[in-house]
């Protein structure tokens, strides 16, 4: 049993519950599903194959957890990347995962700036804000305008990508 089937049969199991509390802000498990359904939908319309990379460098929030989910619906592999790093190695993990997407903050950005453009397989930046940022595209925008149809989960990698960076 992966994570998606995790999700899903706990929703089935247990029915819809509150199960985020952030900022305030309720989140059921459904919602949460639909959200990551619909990031699901997005990621493969910007082009997302199985086993493609994305990264996911993001502070405690509701859109980790959707991203997770969301990134394992549509077939891709996890980069979990703690956001305190350094820049310098930030650059490295995307360098060697080859990740394809990193779903960010619009305050992290700076830790890609100077080396983004020798980022050959960085192809789209999601930052989790509501405004607008060049060359990046709003997370929030492609989770409403894509479909809440589930995606087969029997494509879904089983693990994400270790970035443990001790030995650098």
């Amino acid at each position: 049993m992966n994570l998606v089937e995790l999700a899903d049969q706990h929703y089935r199991k247990f029915g819809e519950q509150v199960s985020v509390i952030f900022e305030g802000q309720e989140y059921t498990n459904l919602q949460l599903l639909r959200f990551a359904d619909q990031l699901a939908n997005g990621l493969k319309q910007l082009g997302l194959e199985m086993g493609d990379r994305v990264m996911v460098m993001l502070m405690n929030s509701p859109e980790v957890l959707i991203s997770y989910q969301g990134i394992l619906r549509a077939g891709g592999i996890i980069v979990p990347v703690i956001s305190f790093l350094g820049d310098r190695e930030i650059m490295h993990i995307l360098r060697n995962s080859e990740a394809k997407v990193l779903i960010t903050n619009r305050n992290l950005l700076g830790k890609i700036e100077k080396g983004r453009a020798t980022l050959e397989n960085l192809r789209d930046i999601l930052i989790v804000e509501d405004e607008e940022v060049p060359e990046t595209i709003r997370f929030w925008d492609l989770v409403k305008k894509s479909s809440a149809e589930p995606v087969d989960t029997d494509r879904s990698p089983l693990l994400p990508i270790s970035t443990n960076m001790t030995w650098l």
